[in-house]
């Protein structure tokens, strides 16, 4: 069951509900229409984690970060549709959530890489420099 509310499908739209549905339809079209390039960008990323993971056997211990950014994406862009779909504005408040978690860890695995790359940086130019 999800956190988000549904629509009472056994009585018909108030106007309110109705007015809102449409609203809901009309903000989601945008995500709604990049839904398939935010599952297909999950795809590749199960893809990549499968392929990182054959490559070293250490890596087994991060990545499950990009099948759980992939998994995340891939719901995230499913709700969106069914709320596009529906006009629920439960389902585009799920969506929303998804891809604001989904940027978040991608944002915090961006920084922590920045941070290696700068140290990686720092302690090779004595090396080789």
């Amino acid at each position: 069951m999800s956190e988000y509310p549904e629509a009472n499908a056994s009585q018909p739209p108030t106007e309110d509900e109705a007015a809102l549905r449409q609203q809901v339809t009309h903000v989601s079209q945008p995500l709604s229409s990049a839904s398939e390039w935010m599952k297909f960008l999950a795809v590749i990323s199960v893809i990549a984690a499968i392929i990182t993971l054959f490559s070293s056997l250490w890596y087994l211990l991060v990545v499950w970060l990009p099948v759980w950014l992939a998994v995340l994406l891939w719901k995230a862009a499913s709700a969106v549709r069914s709320a596009w779909d529906s006009g629920n504005a439960g389902q585009l408040r799920e969506a929303l959530d998804r891809l604001r978690l989904y940027f978040k860890i991608s944002g915090i695995l961006a920084l922590i890489s920045l941070v290696f790359g700068l140290i990686s940086l720092f302690v090779a130019v004595p090396y080789y420099g």
